[in-house]
């Protein structure tokens, strides 16, 4: 994987892992390039269901295609906001507290805590990572490796390849 560039990425998540951050660290902005989120070993990229643009609409995996809901902007340093570059809404948590399975849903952007997340690598060549959220200490987790698959709140683990997330470049899906 090529390094994390101060460029805003659509990224094709490949489920990686994140650690704790403090809260009162700024999120610094990328410019626009094309990087998409993607799965864990799988063809499956961090999208919104039904590629809405609704406030409050899931998370899901989706099979890679590059479109606009696929594409992410991400800060350039381990600190940041996720936010859609197809629908201009920014990743948190459904509910205010932890509960188990908390969905994963866009919302309009406001960098609070709830929206900031810390990725960390999670194997020694930082080719993935984890999205940890600031607010909670806990992670974006998919509930299965497949197309549809919603992604919920849960514990931070890091053998668990289902918070395990990469970036691929656009052209290459």
């Amino acid at each position: 994987m090529r390094p994390l560039r101060a460029t805003a990425l659509t990224l094709a998540w490949v489920l990686l892992t994140a650690t704790a951050a403090p809260s009162a660290i700024a999120t610094p902005r990328l410019s626009i390039d094309s990087y998409v989120v993607a799965a864990h070993a799988r063809d499956l990229a961090l999208g919104i269901r039904g590629d809405s643009s609704e406030e409050g609409e899931q998370a899901e995996l989706a099979r890679i295609s590059g479109v606009p809901e696929q594409r992410w902007a991400l800060g350039e340093n381990d600190i940041t906001t996720l936010e859609n570059l197809g629908t201009g809404k920014c990743l948190r948590f459904a509910m205010p507290y932890t509960v188990p399975n908390n969905p994963v849903i866009q919302a309009n952007c406001d960098n609070g805590d709830r929206q900031t997340w810390y990725y960390v690598a999670a194997d020694e060549h930082f080719e993935t990572w984890r999205f940890q959220n600031v607010e909670r200490d806990t992670c974006i987790t998919a509930v299965d490796l497949a197309p549809g698959a919603r992604l919920v709140e849960a514990p931070c683990d890091e053998d668990d390849l289902t918070q395990r997330w990469t970036s691929v470049e656009v052209d290459e899906v």
